[in-house]
């Protein structure tokens, strides 16, 4: 009865936002488009992007408006769960928020590895960002290179981790980007017993355990088979956290010769049972997906009223974001629609 009490506003809020998410039908409509602007117009017809577009002129926006709009359009739903939380609740929505912090230096990283000249457009982000961050913002402004990038974040949390990758050399926009996701996972995983109790604990230590599990997999595979790395040096990269990996299995994957080997110690694994997996091409990045799309729609299935309401609707919304991202560059490319919809799913 008390978790009744405590999430029945903020369930039934949530349920209102999820009515407006797109459906399966609406993304096969947006796949056969021809252009972003068709897109855009789609959007703009569709109750839960009506608002966004309202006072734009559709005809002149391109992609790069509509991501910056995407962008305004995730924080104002942040803003909406929060203003309806409670005091508990706020508090693990601002170590949530985190998540925010990491998606725009993502957003910067890109632009550096894409040779553009770096520009935050400050008026996407909204009031919560510029009261919570702790980023330098107003810094991300002209040709920034990686070291610099990384040298005006000195002093935040972020620093040192993307310092330690850059050591390595030569490393990848993947791997900066995973950087920031291990930092994610860690500071909420040593956090989350300080806010969370019974079911609420419970389903965000499955949530970030399945996560710190395949993202330490993943780093794994990548250390081992891009950079000459030791065994010491990769466990050193890797999160010092197991959830349904066991340590065995875990000094096993490092230890693994090669690719064939690696995967067919892998199959034998929480995750490899689970999910059948076969054949020596397995993407551990399409493995994270599912899983995780697994977890929140079982989450919200047997716990509605729970911090489930929250966490299932906010990665639909992130699923749902990217998807039309990844859907318009493609459009932009003239991608045929079974291309893309093989790609977004």
């Amino acid at each position: 009865m008390s978790k009744l009490l405590t999430y029945s506003g903020l369930s039934t809020k949530v349920k209102a936002m999820q009515s407006n998410l797109l459906s399966d039908e609406d993304f096969n409509n947006i796949i056969h488009l021809s252009n972003v602007n068709e897109v855009i117009a789609y959007l703009a017809k569709h109750p839960g992007y009506s608002k966004t577009f309202e006072n734009a002129d559709i005809s002149k926006l391109h992609r790069s408006n509509l991501e910056k709009m995407l962008t305004t359009l995730k924080y104002r739903d942040f803003a909406k769960l929060y203003n309806f939380s409670n005091i508990t609740q706020r508090k693990y929505l601002k170590l949530f928020f985190m998540k925010y912090e990491i998606a725009l230096l993502k957003s910067v990283l890109r632009q550096i590895f894409e040779n553009k000249t770096v520009s935050v457009d400050t008026s996407t982000l909204g009031p919560y960002f510029i009261k919570f961050s702790t980023i330098p913002i107003d810094k991300f402004e002209g040709n920034i290179n990686i070291n610099e990038f990384i040298e005006i974040l000195r002093g935040t949390l972020f620093y040192e981790p993307l310092q330690k990758i850059y050591s390595l050399g030569n490393c990848s926009l993947f791997d900066y980007e995973l950087c920031l996701d291990v930092l994610q996972f860690t500071i909420i995983w040593k956090n989350k017993n300080k806010y969370l109790f019974g079911t609420d604990l419970e389903l965000i230590t499955n949530d970030y355990g399945y996560r710190i599990d395949l993202i330490n997999i993943q780093w794994i595979y990548r250390l081992k088979t891009y950079y000459n790395l030791t065994q010491n040096e990769i466990i050193s990269f890797l999160i010092p956290i197991r959830h349904k990996i066991k340590q065995n299995q875990m000094r096993e994957l490092i230890n693994s010769k090669n690719p064939a080997e690696f995967f067919e110690i892998f199959k034998n694994t929480f995750y490899g049972k689970k999910y059948k997996l076969t054949g020596e091409n397995i993407s551990l990045e399409h493995l994270y997906k599912t899983v995780m799309d697994d977890f929140h729609n079982k989450s919200i299935r047997n716990n509605p009223y729970s911090h489930a309401c929250i966490d299932t609707y906010m990665h639909k919304k992130q699923n749902e974001i990217s998807k039309l991202i990844t859907i318009t560059e493609c459009i932009r490319y003239s991608y045929p629609a079974d291309k893309i919809l093989q790609m977004i799913k």
